[in-house]
């Protein structure tokens, strides 16, 4: 009779163990996103390179004329991190270009209006030109700015 009640008890504990489980599992990747989205800052930014990460922008028309370098970028992105010190220092070498970066995630209605869903990408934007580059590799950053500047 003692081996009865243990299984209704234990029948009853499960659920809420598991239950406990789920909610605390919940809580901790709660915690880590919230971690993970917290905004990155680099050191000696120059004046044409600008960090809109935690910013949300309407259309890209918002960045005004002239030459434009906007990586869509992710906190938890490694190659994004590579890609942002690259454009940094290109950014003191070509003067004449303006150089963003944009959190994909703040920024999914301007992403997706340019076919952007994975990062990192990039895009060039001179005037009404503009050129897309998807999943961009860091050692493809330079080439692409270089070709850019010609215009």
């Amino acid at each position: 009779m003692k081996k009865k009640k243990k299984s209704k008890i234990s029948k009853i504990l499960l659920p809420v163990f598991l239950l406990f489980i789920l909610l605390f599992s919940l809580l901790f990747i709660k915690a880590i996103r919230i971690d993970v989205n917290s905004e990155v800052e680099l050191e000696d930014i120059n004046d044409n390179f600008v960090n809109l990460e935690s910013y949300k922008l309407l259309d890209l028309e918002q960045l005004g004329e002239g030459k434009n370098v906007i990586l869509f970028s992710a906190n938890w992105c490694g190659s994004c991190l590579n890609i942002k010190a690259t454009l940094n220092k290109l950014s003191s070498e070509y003067l004449d270009t303006r150089f963003f970066i944009l959190n994909l995630d703040s920024n999914r209605d301007i992403a997706g209006n340019y076919g952007i869903g994975v990062v990192p990408a990039l895009i060039t934007k001179y005037g009404k030109d503009v050129e897309i580059f998807n999943e961009v590799r860091p050692e493809q950053i330079e080439e692409i700015v270089l070709n850019f500047s010609y215009l």
